[in-house]
């Protein structure tokens, strides 16, 4: 199946659907009705089958642990301030809407967890945490790390998780890309029970990916202007962006000097 709109994608008729096709897939038999299942779920399901992905996981690995994970945080400078930086005026919007918003760095690893308090300990429990690995091939499909291996934004929903600890979740991620070479940077995923899905999730992650982009105080924004004393050519050409209100690039100037940005955003957000 190509896509499902939102209303089917959150309809129990769905998920019940996608709950059967996973038991059988898992258990290694015959699947004929795996059409009903969207393909960028399915193919994931694959990949993760591949990968030695444990489906009966029930909570992700811990990758970086106690005072380490600070450390992580400030190797993640960059992208780091720029989300501390738009989080207090979302976190009203994310405990009235029972949801947490979770950022990650380029390999899944999570670096921030904000939002509503109430999820906490349920989030805690499946490791949904600071310094824990949630990159498909180690925690199966899910929002930031699907996202990450195919390097664009989508929705996972419940029982298209493919392992057990990420189906109580339903999950919107996006990437975040340096506009300079086109690196990820990190990843931006609101994550909330099922029921909380609705129409307004996936525009909230577009103006929380805008209020990122203007976190002008990042130290992002100083590292546009690099020395690259090793290139002699001078280049122009345009950014392109999603169209998403308050983002937008004009070019970018390479120099024997330096990189000169003329770009009122500092991330160039995938989709």
């Amino acid at each position: 199946m190509k896509d499902v709109p939102l209303a089917q994608l959150c309809s129990k008729d769905y998920i019940r659907t996608v709950g059967r096709v996973w038991e059988k897939f898992v258990t290694d038999r015959p699947v004929e009705d795996d059409d009903v299942v969207r393909d960028v779920v399915i193919e994931s399901w694959r990949r993760c089958r591949r990968n030695g992905v444990n489906p009966a996981t029930k909570s992700a690995p811990l990758r970086v642990k106690g005072p380490d994970v600070d450390r992580f945080q400030l190797s993640n400078a960059e992208f780091y301030d720029a989300v501390r930086a738009c989080v207090p005026p979302i976190v009203p919007y994310l405990m009235g809407s029972r949801t947490i918003l979770i950022t990650s760095d380029p390999h899944g690893t999570l670096l921030s967890v904000d939002g509503d308090p109430h999820l906490t300990d349920r989030m805690a429990a499946d490791h949904i945490v600071p310094g824990a690995a949630w990159h498909e091939h180690t925690s199966g499909t899910n929002a930031v790390g699907t996202a990450l291996a195919l390097g664009r934004s989508l929705h996972i929903h419940a029982e298209e998780h493919f392992c057990e600890v990420a189906k109580p979740w339903s999950c919107t991620a996006a990437v975040i890309r340096d506009p300079l070479d086109q690196r990820i940077v990190g990843v931006v995923d609101v994550t909330g029970p099922p029921d909380t899905v609705n129409a307004q999730t996936w525009p909230f992650v577009t103006r929380t990916l805008g209020s990122i982009g203007l976190a002008t105080t990042s130290p992002c924004l100083v590292r546009l202007f690099l020395w690259r004393p090793s290139s002699s050519k001078v280049v122009q050409s345009p950014v392109t962006l999603l169209s998403l209100p308050n983002i937008s690039a004009e070019s970018i100037g390479l120099t024997t000097r330096c990189y000169y940005l003329e770009i009122r955003r500092q991330f160039v957000i995938c989709f």
